[in-house]
């Protein structure tokens, strides 16, 4: 899958058949390769309990052939027909409040049911027995958006293997009480069958290791599901297989049975940080395997405005450059009916373009220039590695603890530290916290409450071998199940570097002087007993703590380890992390608001640049171009500068002082 794939969800099932050919030859004419198939298509391929009709699928996918338009194959399980329901009304899943979801939407059945995975099993055998050695497949997609509705299930067969999922977690029921802290309101449980499930409460909360280990349990059993399929899947077909995870899910439980990784990614719902967030992170989830955007709008709203000229293109490059080889379009053609009648398509129900389809034509066009360019190189390995977390980072906050305090958002933390890194112009990769560590230059880890021992012994591997690590802030102060450190505040973290934590506490915002800079803390604050082999980052200005330390370097090995002890405010965060990269000398990149760049490397070692201006203004970076190897209109450059219009890009071999001051970097 070298090539460059350009896609849109097709449903045959919904039109006539007599409106199929015409559909491919106009998808042809537009320029589009792949199409996607058959996610919703359950009650069309079995209408009834065990009667099969795939001769419909048979005459799509001989069609997609014959006109040589690959075909990404799903498996149809998102959308349970009518009769299962009927038959077996406890499948559905069930909301914490106690309601059971009937048939009417999708995702409503509950993937704990035994019964609900037999059938979906018994669907997926079918389909791919069918198709699996289909001249028209190019690839497979399980199920679809998996978990993004139903998150938590609260069903008795939910239930049940919860309590399964603790025993074999914990091993005993007296481990489980220890490391929940259970002797706290008289919580201690006698068995694993009295652990309950984190129903609605009528006040206040459940402990915290119930909220955030039923997530994780949802997160496994939506994994094991998929695995399911997959496992299905692989004994008729060679095809790769994949996924379309959205944002609300955890990518790493989902990949790690993918052959290589996929997401659905709305921009008009999306901030362009989390757009780069995204690509960043699934650039890394499965290591050499180019991502997918599987799907995705040609038409929409961004600010209350529809697209602007040039936005679809500006997204369409910067998911080939960051490291993607496949796009696709939700729908190609407008859906008749149903739910998402109001949703935009590239042509109308009749076949007509819709206005879609301009936007389109430029994701075609990037297409067409890119694809020789991105035969030689890819996105460059970054020196800097920044951490995330699904079951140690988000889950550890979505629950909100009894409205006593103001609930603290892990992705609207992390989204900010990364915008400051895409403002200083630093190139970095994006990877999960269970992921092995790649090497690199500087680790940042911010955020976690809790990191194992083993990500702790890699990372402190590497810093004895010269990397830089970042450790926080607000690591490493919860244990595994969201309880407090009876030993160290910062448990393991700060047991195995040997560092003294003075306060750990909850402060609101407070003042702190970092090398000469003012700035504000928020929410947690951690202060420091400095030793003589630490030096002091900065001090607490706060009357009540004027003068505590609030972050420390320490040497450690060949390299370094920093210790910052709160969030700061933007313009303070700014100055803390380009003071670290200018000091540890890492490279950072020209950019600007609104500008990405992204550096490009070849297998032999040769460097390039890709260049995007997704904004509404002209803007001018200090670079010197050599040689453009593709470009979306004529370039302005002279002396040294790169004039960027309005929705343009280009890649290009270039001249440039990486440590460049950043325009968008604050100095004071």
């Amino acid at each position: 899958m070298n090539k460059l794939y350009l896609a849109s969800a097709w449903y045959p099932e919904q039109f006539p058949k007599e409106t199929w050919s015409e559909d491919l030859r106009t998808m042809k004419q537009l320029g589009l390769n792949t199409v996607r198939v058959g996610e919703f298509a359950w009650s069309c391929l079995e209408p009834s309990e065990g009667l099969y009709e795939t001769d419909w699928l048979v005459e799509a996918m001989d069609l997609l052939a014959e006109y040589e338009i690959d075909c990404v194959l799903c498996t149809p399980t998102a959308t349970p027909p009518l009769w299962l329901l009927q038959r077996y009304p406890e499948i559905g899943y069930v909301e914490p409040d106690g309601y059971r979801h009937k048939h009417g939407a999708r995702q409503h059945a509950s993937y704990n049911s035994p019964i609900f995975r037999s059938y979906a099993s018994k669907i997926t055998d079918v389909v791919a027995r069918q198709f699996g050695n289909h001249r028209a497949l190019l690839a497979w997609q399980i199920d679809n958006e998996l978990g993004s509705h139903q998150r938590r299930c609260f069903s008795e067969d939910s239930a049940k293997k919860w309590h399964v999922w603790l025993k074999q977690r914990y091993g005993t029921i007296e481990a489980l009480n220890e490391a929940w802290r259970t002797v706290i309101w008289s919580q201690r449980y006698s068995s694993f069958e009295d652990v309950p499930q984190p129903y609605d409460l009528c006040y206040y909360s459940h402990n915290f290791a119930v909220t955030l280990n039923y997530r994780r349990f949802m997160a496994d059993a939506i994994a094991e599901f998929q695995h399911e399929q997959a496992s299905i899947v692989r004994e008729y077909s060679k095809a790769p297989i994949t996924h379309n995870s959205t944002a609300r899910t955890d990518d790493w439980r989902l990949s790690r049975t993918l052959d290589f990784p996929s997401s659905d990614l709305y921009t008009s719902n999306q901030t362009p940080t989390s757009i780069h967030f995204r690509f960043d992170s699934m650039r890394n989830i499965l290591p050499g395997k180019p991502f997918w955007t599987m799907e995705t709008s040609c038409e929409g709203f961004i600010d209350g405005e529809l697209f602007k000229e040039g936005w679809i293109g500006c997204f369409s490059f910067l998911n080939y450059v960051m490291g993607g080889n496949g796009l696709g379009y939700w729908p190609w053609k407008q859906q008749p009916g149903g739910s998402e009648i109001i949703n935009n398509s590239i042509v109308y129900s009749n076949g007509q373009p819709a206005t879609g389809w301009q936007n389109v034509e430029e994701s075609v066009e990037v297409k067409k220039q890119l694809e020789p360019v991105l035969e030689k190189y890819r996105p460059l390995k970054a020196e800097v590695v920044c951490v995330r977390s699904e079951v140690n980072g988000t889950y550890f906050f979505e629950d909100k603890a009894g409205g006593l305090e103001p609930n603290y958002n892990y992705r609207k933390r992390v989204g900010e530290y990364y915008q400051t890194l895409l403002d200083l112009g630093v190139w970095r990769d994006v990877v999960f916290d269970e992921a092995p560590i790649p090497e690199c230059s500087v680790l940042i880890s911010p955020y976690l409450p809790y990191i194992s021992e083993g990500f702790i012994e890699q990372a402190l591997t590497m810093v004895e071998k010269g990397t830089v690590w970042i450790a926080g802030p607000y690591t490493g102060f919860r244990t595994k199940d969201h309880a407090v450190h009876t030993d160290y505040l910062l448990g393991k973290l700060e047991e195995r570097i040997g560092f003294k934590t003075r306060y750990v506490l909850q402060a609101a915002e407070l003042d702190v002087d970092i090398g000469g800079i003012k700035g504000r803390t928020n929410q947690f604050a951690t202060m420091f007993r400095p030793d003589s082999t630490d030096e002091v980052l900065g001090v607490y200005t706060t009357k009540r703590f004027e003068g505590a330390a609030w972050g420390i370097r320490r040497r450690y090995g060949k390299g370094t380890i920093y210790l910052p002890g709160t969030d700061l405010d933007e313009l303070s965060r700014n100055v803390f992390l380009r003071s670290i990269f200018e000091r540890e000398n890492i490279r950072c990149y020209p950019t600007d608001e609104k500008v990405t760049v992204v550096p490009l490397a070849s297998e032999s070692g040769q460097e390039a640049m890709a260049f995007c201006n997704w904004g509404q203004e002209t803007k001018e970076l200090p670079v010197a171009i050599d040689r453009v190897l593709v470009a979306s209109r004529q370039l302005d450059c002279y002396e040294g500068r790169l004039t960027l219009e309005p929705g343009s890009w280009l890649v290009a071999e270039v001249s440039l002082d990486a440590h460049v001051a950043n325009p968008m970097v604050a100095t004071t």
